[in-house]
């Protein structure tokens, strides 16, 4: 799958759901978590997998030809979304907003049909650091981690020219075959 058709439709969404385009993030080092501005969004894509199917999608025929589209392949692309903010309130109406934003689904550069749904979601804070009762609030980082999934169909098509005549001989020789016998 062409990942710059992934980041653009994950950037889009991100942006829809109000996160400035420039936080919009590949994934960078972990020594960078620090020094970074968030709110931000970490976008890492995960390796593809497929499966070999071969299945018949569409026949249609015109002009003396047909064409067949097959299935080569079913395929598979996870991307994770690492949302990292300071606000816990604004985080969850981000990740409401960025999966209700989110696209069902898009056309890929072949035409095919890329569907888009997200999998899961996991909340992470960091645990309060406490001196006896008292709670020590130093800095208040929360983040959820999304998974994205992006399924869709690797095509072929196969054309085939059509027979558009036939011509009968008849038999040289056997029966029907005309050896200058009368009946």
């Amino acid at each position: 799958m062409n990942h710059v058709l992934v980041r653009t439709v994950i950037t889009e969404t991100a942006v829809a759901a109000g996160l400035p385009e420039k936080q919009v993030w590949g994934n960078p080092s972990e020594s960078d978590n620090l020094t970074l501005k968030r709110p931000r969004l970490e976008v890492d894509i995960l390796p593809e997998t497929y499966t070999r199917t071969g299945r018949k999608l569409a026949s249609a025929r015109s002009d003396g030809r047909q064409t067949v589209k097959k299935e080569v392949y079913a395929a598979r692309l996870e991307v994770t979304c690492h949302v990292l903010a300071e606000d816990e309130a604004w985080l969850m109406r981000f990740c409401r907003d960025f999966l209700e934003m989110l696209p069902r689904g898009i056309n890929d550069e072949a035409g095919n049909y890329v569907k888009i749904t997200a999998s899961e979601a996991t909340f992470s804070a960091p645990k309060a650091k406490r001196v006896g009762t008292a709670e020590i609030k130093i800095l208040s980082r929360v983040d959820t981690l999304l998974l994205i999934v992006f399924t869709w169909r690797i095509t072929t098509e196969i054309h085939k020219d059509l027979i558009k005549s036939i011509n009968i001989k008849p038999p040289l020789w056997g029966k029907g075959a005309d050896n200058g016998e009368e009946n």
